[in-house]
Order: C-alpha cells, then structure tokens, then sequence
C-alpha cells in the first residue's frame, strides 16, 4: 500500500488497508488460501541493512539502497532466485544481522501491528533481502472473512438515520468499479440506512446489496507484539 504523503493524514492509511481485507472478502474466489505480506525490515539512520550487509551483499555487490529499489520496481524473484538454496546458519552471523531477523522497520510497525489486528501471523518467515518479517494468514482466518456482512440498502434522510459513536466501513460489491466509504450508522437486521449522498458516493441505490465491517477490533492480547518490541531493543543494543 503506497499513500501520497499529502493524504497521509485522517487516518487515511488505515482506513485504505482495512478497505483491502473487505474487497479481499467480498471478492475471495479471486484470491489463493494463503495470503502474505512482507514488511520493511530494520534498517539504520544511515539507511544500512545489517541483514542484507551480512547475507545479500555477499552474493550481489550492489548496495542495499539499488537492492531495495530494484525489489520495487519488479526484480525482487529475479535476485532471490538468485540467492543461496543452502541454509544459512544464523550462529555464523554478526550480531546486528542475527538482531535483525524478524524485526520490522519502526516506521512499518504501525501496519505490522493493524494486520495482526486483522487476523495474519508471524510464523518464521523473513524477507531474504532486509530480514523483516514476513506475516500470513489462511484466508477464512482474516477479520474480515469472520466479521464482515452484507446488507441491505435503505436510503433515508439524514435526520432519520440513527448513528453511534462506533465507526464502519461500507463498500459496494461491483467488482470493476469498488468503491468504500467510513459511516457511523450501524446495520441492524441485515439493513443499512444510508443517506442519499452515502449512497451517491458507493454508487448504490435502493435495495443494493453492500458489505460492511467495524472498523473497531476487539483487544486480543498479541505476544507476537511484545516479543517484536524486546527484538527491537536488543537490535538496538547490539548496534550500539
């Protein structure tokens, strides 16, 4: 998910990558049973990644700056094919690549903590290039998959609409033109009153069907979390 830094703002970032999971669910047969996401791994003030100095510069002798520019722009499969098949043993690395397995890059932890939230796990897996982590998650697994629904549209005016202080995503199920507003009006008995704007905006009428899901998530207590956060500090401490 890239952002424009000028709509980097209202929470905008977060309320793009919760609309993923609700198109995710709206749309599952076009998606395989796993899904993956590989987050930005540490790197320094300098812009240095211990992990890519101690293992990828060894095969490629290019700075991980070009290494990280390449990954984005498509060559990313072309150098890990590329890479050693053999297992690295970790014992064999320097201390500030050994921290660095798993941790995320602090700037990244805020979407690493919002796709826990919506159901994906850390299970082992690190990005060969930076050594972040690499999070997963069975798709009947996701939040969205277990909480979202699909409702009933019912146009009314705004005076007439019932609304709380609990927020929730609302998106059409046109798969070639998706669209998702935030509303603070809650579903009840599989109907969603909108106001006519609402519904302008979803390109919904009368009697369409749309899917909703809470933006809130329950607090599930994520050891993953803490024990990304003692990484980070002993990462520092090896550095340092």
């Amino acid at each position: 998910l890239f952002l424009d830094p000028d709509y980097r703002l209202n929470k905008n970032g977060k309320f793009l990558s919760k609309v993923r999971f609700l198109f995710l669910s709206a749309f599952r047969q076009y998606f395989e049973e796993t899904i993956v996401a590989e987050m930005r791994g540490y790197s320094d003030a300098n812009g240095q990644s211990p992990f890519w100095n101690a293992v990828g510069h060894k095969f490629f002798n290019i700075e991980f700056t070009k290494a990280d520019y390449l990954s984005g722009v498509g060559q990313k499969a072309f150098i890990a094919e590329l890479m050693p098949r053999h297992p690295l043993y970790v014992d064999m690395l320097p201390d500030d690549a050994k921290a660095a397995i798993g941790i995320v890059h602090p700037n990244t932890r805020p979407a690493y903590n919002l796709l826990l939230e919506e159901g994906l796990r850390y299970k082992g897996y690190i990005d060969i290039f930076d050594g972040g982590a690499t999070l997963q998650a069975d798709i009947e697994n996701l939040r969205a998959i277990k909480e979202s629904q699909s409702v009933t549209v019912q146009i009314e005016q705004p005076q007439n609409i019932a609304v709380g202080d609990e927020s929730y995503i609302v998106a059409n199920d046109d798969y070639e033109n998706y669209r998702a507003i935030l509303v603070y009006s809650q579903p009840h008995q599989n109907i969603l009153q909108l106001t006519k704007e609402q519904a302008k905006q979803l390109n919904v009428e009368n009697g369409s069907l749309v899917r909703v899901l809470s933006v809130h998530v329950k607090q599930v207590s994520s050891p993953e979390v803490v024990n990304k956060l003692k990484a980070t500090e002993y990462l520092r401490m090896a550095v340092n």
